[in-house]
């Protein structure tokens, strides 16, 4: 992690972002920048939580590992988004709840000291507002997902995500994190896709997945509660 200070930057990727206009309870803080390389940890389960972070540049993905070494996605941040310390300022918490690591092309973030800013932040209407909004529409968009998992066969699942996912009617996603995200192995997950293959729904080439058949895909995803609603 390279930590720095940039004035001028940070506020560039703020005005960028609409911070000032969006989060205005920012304004009261002095914010760092922190750039984290490709699969570098911001936080770890039950470790330190050392900061507020927004996310600017880049990716961020949260996600659990339980002892068996299973993964689960539990989702993935876009720049302009407030990506970890709010549940542990809300919950007076010092450890953080999730992993949380840089996607593909790193990740750029304002970072905000918990250690010091933590009081000032509970008493803050303007952030407790944000958090208690943003930490709703989680717990809703989590409950979604959840039934999802436990009623639905994979393959609507499957068809519902590759759907929200694709662009033009291409699906670029990689499949190791289309697992977690979908809560299921990649073995399981590869002969679902094989076996949309060889009904005519997909055609795999070496830019990515066509999808050849939306409306057959749309069908299977039809009973799929979506994750954002709100």
């Amino acid at each position: 992690m390279e930590r720095f200070q940039d004035p001028e930057r940070l506020a560039a990727l703020f005005a960028r972002c609409r911070i000032p206009e969006r989060l205005p309870w920012t304004a009261a803080y002095p914010w760092t920048l922190q750039y984290y390389e490709k699969g570098e940890y911001l936080c770890r389960l039950r470790e330190p939580m050392e900061s507020l972070y927004l996310l600017l540049e880049g990716g961020i993905q949260t996600s659990l590992t339980n002892a068996a070494g299973r993964t689960r996605l539990v989702a993935t941040a876009q720049p302009g988004e407030l990506v970890g310390g709010d549940v542990e300022v809300v919950l007076g918490n010092i450890q953080a709840t999730t992993d949380q690591r840089a996607q593909e092309d790193g990740a750029l973030c304002a970072a905000l000291p918990l250690a010091e800013y933590r009081e000032a932040l509970c008493s803050d209407l303007g952030f407790l507002r944000y958090a208690s909004r943003r930490l709703a529409r989680i717990v809703v968009m989590n409950t979604f997902r959840a039934t999802n998992d436990l009623l639905l066969p994979l393959e609507n699942r499957l068809a519902a995500y590759l759907l929200s996912q694709a662009e033009d009617g291409w699906f670029h996603g990689t499949l190791t994190r289309t697992a977690e995200t979908l809560s299921t192995s990649y073995r399981q997950l590869t002969r679902v896709m094989s076996r949309f293959a060889q009904a005519g729904y997909l055609r795999r080439t070496p830019e990515g997945w066509r999808l050849e058949e939306p409306d057959a895909l749309q069908a299977l995803a039809e009973s799929v509660e979506p994750s954002r609603i709100l």
